[in-house]
């Protein structure tokens, strides 16, 4: 038993250890819009005479070695223009709803400050603003980047004008993937086609942002079970009489779990619970509130709905089977046994002014419990 409790011990407290990113974090910008009449330039047979709109957007990345931004989007001027600026053979209006400058500068970033700029490739709208980082090293494929400077820019339908500043820039010419800040954080990968050049972007992102998990409970198995296969960090609360059991107290302590009073409103925990996830942190609630036995569901209580929508965090609903045969409430210590936990996709739920606060929480916590249950059935 000793050694069961030591290896639950070692696989909760790998779960909580998360490597530093080095994306601290990417920001998604409105880069304009083309509103096209005929879609079926673009899907050739079919969407005949259909008109859509095209979004265009800019990412700038944050990373520890500096700002990097991919794609610059339809022209700031445009945005002077409430029509839009038509193509001559009127298949497309191009819009700038605001200025990239303007973007970049209520993130508090300058476009001197970027110190690396590349595009998918060199369309005008994807290059409408690429003289605003002449100071940059430019990453461009060799192929795509003899076309845009060579004699004949027209003639692979580039705008040689949106890229004089660019001439004497520094340039790191590519021939294939790239990595950019040599971590894997960032790659360019060659994905030629749509222009001779044309290029990717593929990011590696830290693994951050509110998120509520939600599960059956039959053990006090249940949160390391879980843990150990969340790969980042991942509070609970728990009654407060689990802290008073010697070691298994410490354990469940040292793995995220807070207090909460059992049988009473307990506003410090929901205050817990709500800075967990305002912080973009992980969550992991029992909407039963109690453990039932193995295999069997219990009703769902509305603190976990509330939970769900004061946050807007979205929600993974989870069933772990066996830790109840493992550690049944009533049982003194563990015994052997097969734990397995099934993830589900996530939920959301969303708040509704107009709607009974209360019948919103009982709702979603039910909506819950529901997902909870499809899995359980899967799981047999």
């Amino acid at each position: 038993m000793k050694r069961l409790l030591l290896l639950l011990l070692v696989a909760g407290c790998a779960s909580v250890e998360q490597r530093p990113a080095s994306v601290e974090r990417m920001f998604v910008i409105n880069c304009g819009e083309n509103h096209v009449t005929d879609l079926s330039r673009w899907t050739p047979g079919v969407h005949v005479g259909e008109p859509a709109v095209f979004s265009n957007h800019c990412y700038l990345i944050r990373h520890a070695r500096g700002l990097m931004l991919w794609d610059s989007g339809n022209p700031d001027r445009l945005a002077a223009l409430p029509n839009g600026l038509a193509a001559p053979n009127g298949l497309i209006t191009a819009y700038m709803r605001k200025p990239l400058a303007d973007s970049l500068q209520e993130i508090g970033v300058k476009p001197g400050d970027i110190q690396h700029f590349a595009m998918s490739h060199s369309h005008g709208d994807h290059s409408g603003n690429a003289n605003l980082f002449g100071a940059s090293t430019l990453y461009m494929q060799s192929l795509e980047y003899d076309a845009v400077f060579g004699p004949e820019p027209q003639k692979y339908n580039f705008i040689a004008a949106n890229f004089e500043k660019l001439r004497g820039a520094r340039v790191v010419k590519l021939n294939g993937d790239h990595d950019v800040f040599g971590d894997g954080s960032v790659l360019i990968k060659s994905t030629p086609g749509h222009t001779i050049g044309h290029q990717s972007l593929f990011v590696r992102l830290p693994k951050t942002g509110p998120v509520l998990v939600v599960t059956n409970h039959s053990s006090v198995l249940d949160p390391p079970a879980v843990g150990a296969l969340v790969p980042r960090p991942l509070y609970y609360l728990a009654k407060a009489e689990l802290f008073r059991i010697p070691v298994f107290g410490r354990l469940i302590h040292a793995l995220h779990a807070r207090p909460v009073r059992r049988g009473a409103a307990d506003p410090s925990a929901l205050r817990t619970a709500l800075r967990v996830l305002e912080a973009g942190g992980g969550l992991l609630v029992f909407p039963e509130a109690t453990r039932q036995p193995e295999g069997r569901l219990g009703r769902g209580r509305p603190g976990a709905g509330m939970l769900a929508l004061l946050s807007g965090a979205p929600v993974v609903p989870a069933y772990v089977s066996g830790t109840g045969r493992a550690w049944p409430k009533g049982r003194r210590l563990p015994r052997p046994a097969k734990v397995r936990v099934h993830f589900g996709k996530p939920m959301h739920f969303d708040w509704r002014p107009e709607r009974d606060r209360k019948e919103q929480y009982a709702a979603a916590s039910h909506g819950m419990m529901a997902a909870i249950a499809t899995l359980m059935d899967g799981a047999k």
